[in-house]
């Protein structure tokens, strides 16, 4: 857990606050099968991670960049040294009390081994994070593929009477594989949103997206995907949520000479969580369809569940499980492997003083892909000091 203290930083003719700092930390890293990759042997690898964020706010503008670098290298020739990076930021405008308007972008360059080993998963004390955007590709496990993508958002929501919102999003992205089994896409999805308060407890959603997906250099795997959706937003006591979506997603996907693939899938998201004083119990899932490096669209599920427990002032525990899954089928140029993973994690997390935190998480992952099965325990140590702002 970062810890770092507040700066506020006078502008005129508002006061604008602004907090800045990074974590540093060390790892240590003890796992059986390296980047979940079968016939890997097991090993132990050191690492370092810097995660460094700037947030600020000033009367209707909020702004935060934020970043995290990882760099590991195993003891093992064969395993090697690898890297990771997240990188990206956000600006919100609020030009009046019934508009707020918002950008985003981020990069992301990870090996899908490490990447898996953090699916859905928060922060010690924080609630469970709804499941947004992408679901990691599960058809990539064991393969050692580096995936890369750019991400940018571009969204506004317009309050049209005190009960009544509409919000429109676009989002644009591009992703590169670094192995020969996969294929660089850039992909176009736009959202249409409006919502309506029922009561201070209820309020009711429709929603309906499209996205097109474009492979580079071959029109084979290119596809369309719409999803029309309804969903609630339940407040059944100021510790208790549940936001629930449920609709379709149609999808089609060009096989050249073969022609085209069209499925009907249903999709859907609920979130769940119940806010105690000295911790939280979350359970967020997904079912969505989007395209894969492999070629073509994939309809893609997610679960997870959390639950956290402040043990004392400096002791925080967390335990995770999450199942990540594809559904197989000829949706592209290449069949698309059916895919599982099943995580469990405990963390234990010690804040030795203000700015110097100690974490231990032993974890467990059965994996199913290619008709085969095994599994992965890994027990990861971590040693963290925070330069500068506190969160």
């Amino acid at each position: 857990m970062v810890l770092v203290p507040s700066v506020l930083v006078a502008a005129s003719p508002a006061l604008a606050e602004t907090q800045a700092g990074v974590g540093i930390g060390a790892e240590v890293l003890a796992d059986s099968r390296p980047f979940l990759v079968e016939n890997r042997e097991a090993d132990v690898a050191g690492s370092i991670r810097a995660t460094p964020f700037l947030r600020t706010s000033s009367g209707r503008t909020t702004f935060r960049v934020d970043a995290d670098l990882m760099a590991r290298r195993f003891s093992k020739a064969s395993n090697g040294s690898e890297t990771s990076a997240n990188a990206g930021g956000e600006l919100i405008y609020r030009p009046s009390s019934y508009v707020n308007m918002f950008a985003s972008g981020r990069f992301s360059s990870v090996l899908n081994g490490i990447g898996f080993g953090n699916v859905a998963l928060p922060s010690p004390d924080t609630a469970l994070p709804p499941i947004t955007g992408p679901l990691p590709d599960v058809s990539l496990i064991g393969n050692r593929v580096r995936t890369e993508t750019a991400t940018a958002n571009l969204g506004m929501s317009a309050r049209l009477s005190p009960l009544d919102e509409l919000t429109v999003t676009a989002t644009g992205s591009q992703s590169k594989a670094s192995a020969l089994i996969g294929r660089d896409f850039s992909f176009v999805n736009l959202g249409l949103s409006y919502s309506r308060t029922l009561s201070t407890r209820l309020a009711v959603t429709a929603n309906v997206t499209y996205g097109r997906s474009n492979f580079l250099r071959t029109p084979l795997g290119d596809g369309s995907i719409v999803s029309p959706t309804l969903g609630i937003r339940l407040t059944l006591s100021p510790r208790l949520t549940i936001n629930a979506s449920g609709g379709v997603t149609f999808t089609e996907s060009d096989l050249g000479l073969a022609g085209k693939v069209r499925t009907t899938q249903l999709a859907g998201t609920l979130n769940f969580c119940r806010l105690e004083e000295r911790g939280s119990l979350c359970l967020s899932a997904a079912r969505t369809a989007q395209p894969t490096v492999l070629g073509g669209i994939q309809t893609l599920s997610s679960v997870a569940i959390s639950y956290t427990k402040r043990l004392a002032e400096r002791d925080n525990f967390r335990l995770n499980l999450a199942y990540n899954g594809n559904s197989a089928g000829m949706n592209g140029p290449l069949a698309v492997p059916s895919s599982q993973l099943y995580n469990a994690s405990a963390t234990w997390a010690h804040s030795i003083n203000r700015r110097l935190s100690f974490d231990l998480t032993p974890s467990y992952a059965r994996i199913h892909n290619f008709g085969r099965s095994f599994d992965n325990v890994r027990l990861l140590g971590s040693l963290r000091y925070s330069f500068g702002a506190i969160l």
